[in-house]
C-alpha cells in the first residue's frame, strides 16, 4: 500500500464514500452496492499492480506486447473507475437532493 499511490487513493476515496453513505443513511442495499464497487475497484487495482510487476520481473526491456498488457490492465482499472463514479452518482443523487430540500 505504501508504494502504490493509486491503491491508496482508491482506498481513501472508498473510505470517504462509505462514510458519506453512513451519514446520508443509505439503505442496506445501497451500502452493499457501494461495498461491492469499492471491493471490485481495489481488486482491479491490485491485479493491475500484479500484472505490471510480473511484466517488470520478466523483462526489463521495453517490449510492445508488454506495453499492451500494462496498458490494457490500466485501462480496465480506469474503465471501472468511471463506472464507479456513475454508480456513485446514481446511489447518492436522491439522498443528496433530499438533504438540500430539508
Amino acid at each position: 500500500m505504501k508504494n502504490e499511490q493509486n491503491f491508496l487513493f482508491h482506498l481513501i476515496a472508498g473510505s470517504f464514500v462509505l462514510i458519506a453513505g453512513l451519514i446520508l443513511e443509505l439503505s442496506v442495499i445501497k451500502m452493499s452496492i457501494l461495498l461491492t464497487v469499492i471491493g471490485i475497484m481495489l481488486s482491479l487495482e491490485a491485479l493491475n499492480t500484479g500484472i505490471e510487476r510480473s511484466i517488470d520481473l520478466i523483462t526489463e526491456k521495453e517490449h510492445p506486447i508488454a506495453k499492451v498488457a500494462k496498458d490494457v490492465s490500466a485501462a480496465a482499472v480506469f474503465l471501472f473507475a468511471v463506472i464507479s463514479v456513475i454508480i456513485g452518482i446514481l446511489l447518492f443523487f436522491e439522498p443528496i437532493v433530499h438533504l438540500f430540500q430539508s
